[in-house]
């Protein structure tokens, strides 16, 4: 299914159970889903976006509204979104940005980024590393609960020493390593 250009919103609920659906590619004019829009839609694979990643971060996505929800791979500019870098510029995402997503990996978060928001990488089951360019309050719940695969999480902090990621709720597996002042090529230089 291809969502028209000019699409802004998708209701709650909207598309709910549809397991007939394999595939849908969304507009970058898209700006809120509702809760459970996309909910248990099990053969939802592959979500296509014809916005960047900066906008797809500016969308609203109400719990289980994001069609991602139910483990589909989430492509960009045509390319699959393995290794997920946030752009500079983006400071605070929507809740439950990437919730779900299956074909994550690693994500690098920006140092503009002040706010990791609720859910916004719930149940995406195979992301391994996350990195944090920047100082970062996690206000909330549900930040990275369900990520199974997740090992190391580098936190950006240029005194050295001090907690700047309070309250988050990381998979039990993962060690978090606090480092100095970094950039996406240290990012890089984790492979």
């Amino acid at each position: 299914v291809n969502f028209p250009d000019g699409l802004v919103s998708i209701g709650s609920c909207a598309f709910k159970g549809i397991v007939t659906l394999p595939e849908i590619t969304l507009p970058a004019t898209l700006q809120a889903v509702g809760n459970g829009a996309f909910d248990k839609c099990e053969n939802l694979k592959t979500v296509r976006y014809s916005g960047d990643i900066a906008t797809w971060c500016a969308i609203q996505f109400e719990m289980n509204g994001n069609p991602l929800v139910n483990g589909a791979d989430f492509y960009v500019g045509g390319e699959k979104v393995v290794d997920l870098i946030i752009p500079e510029g983006v400071n605070k995402p929507g809740e439950f940005t990437f919730q779900g997503c299956g074909s994550i990996e690693r994500v690098v978060c920006p140092a503009s980024m002040t706010e990791l928001t609720v859910g916004m990488f719930m149940s995406c089951k195979h992301i391994k590393e996350a990195v944090f360019l920047g100082e970062i309050t996690v206000p909330g719940v549900l930040h990275f609960a369900g990520c199974e695969a997740l090992t190391d999480i580098y936190v950006s902090n240029p005194e050295g020493d001090g907690v700047l990621m309070v309250g988050a709720q990381f998979s039990t597996n993962a060690k978090v390593h606090y480092v100095g002042t970094w950039s996406i090529d240290d990012f890089y230089s984790l492979e």
